[in-house]
């Protein structure tokens, strides 16, 4: 078998030497360049079939008591319910964010190594920075949303940002976090499956992600005003249900009872941000009616 770094450099000599580029800019160019890269293919199904779940069960994660994507109220193939992906040499998955900066976990099931490489959450605007001015000249912002962008981890270390580099094998996990960009491919012929999830300050970066995507004009996969009014909704209901049944033991100990039964803190949070997400919704509706 061949050196995970022997396989890395043939891999990025193979995208710069690339004649056309089918996930990157054509325009694209420059020392580090820019070429043609595969994704893997998409399965909408799951490999976690065992009668006896556990906690690492992809399927579960998302709906979690403590989970942000409880509220959802729906499933999405790939943001609630895990997706598949049937990789082969050199199939990649291009620098990107997750959808409404959620958190993600992937799981490899079998098969070759996978290279991941990860930028922190707080060298976001860096890592934005250097894709629009030093890799991909005169593109519009909402190339950063496009899941194209194709380049090597040199070009962001050369100008400063911090990349970190992990080599995923058979059995093993990969968690990333809101904001942070990420970026990889596979060593060979493997099956992969992921998913994401959401902890309690997804609430928080969930309207970050939003603010973001309006100055771009990008739909979010997930609208978190929507998941905010589910979420207190559902709060209400659970109080409100809670008071009528039982209007004679409405006391201090039931209510810690009832409040246990969810994140004790997430009223507070729910609360906190639902005015700045109504905000933010007046303010762009009075841009557009100007």
């Amino acid at each position: 078998l061949r050196k995970c770094d022997e396989i890395e450099e043939q891999y990025w000599d193979w995208v710069r030497r690339a004649p056309t580029t089918a996930a990157a800019p054509k325009k694209s160019s420059g020392k580090y360049g820019s070429g043609t890269t595969f994704y893997a293919s998409e399965i909408e199904a799951t490999a976690f079939c065992s009668p006896h779940q556990n906690e690492w069960d992809l399927n579960r994660l998302p709906w979690l008591p403590k989970g942000y994507l409880r509220f959802l109220g729906k499933r999405i193939p790939g943001v609630t319910d895990p997706m598949m992906y049937i990789g082969m040499m050199y199939s990649s998955f291009c620098w990107h964010t997750e959808d409404n900066f959620l958190y993600s976990i992937s799981y490899l099931h079998w098969g070759s190594p996978k290279t991941w490489y990860g930028v922190p959450g707080a060298a976001y605007d860096q890592f934005n920075e250097v894709a629009l001015t030093k890799v991909f000249k005169n593109e519009p912002p909402a190339l950063l949303t496009s899941k194209s962008m194709a380049f090597s981890p040199a070009h962001l270390i050369h100008h400063g940002v911090p990349v970190c580099r992990a080599v995923q094998n058979p059995g093993q996990f990969v968690i990333t976090f809101p904001r942070a960009y990420h970026s990889g491919f596979s060593h060979g012929v493997n099956c992969a499956e992921a998913v994401n999830f959401g902890m309690e300050d997804s609430f928080a970066w969930s309207k970050r992600a939003y603010a973001r995507y309006r100055n771009i004009q990008f739909t979010p996969v997930v609208a978190p005003n929507e998941m905010v009014i589910r979420a207190v909704s559902d709060i209400y209901k659970w109080t409100h249900t809670a008071f009528e049944d039982n209007k004679m033991t409405a006391n201090k100990e039931f209510l810690h009872k009832v409040a246990s039964q969810f994140d004790k803190k997430l009223p507070r949070v729910l609360l906190k941000h639902i005015n700045e997400i109504w905000k933010a919704e007046a303010e762009a509706t009075r841009r557009v009616a100007e």
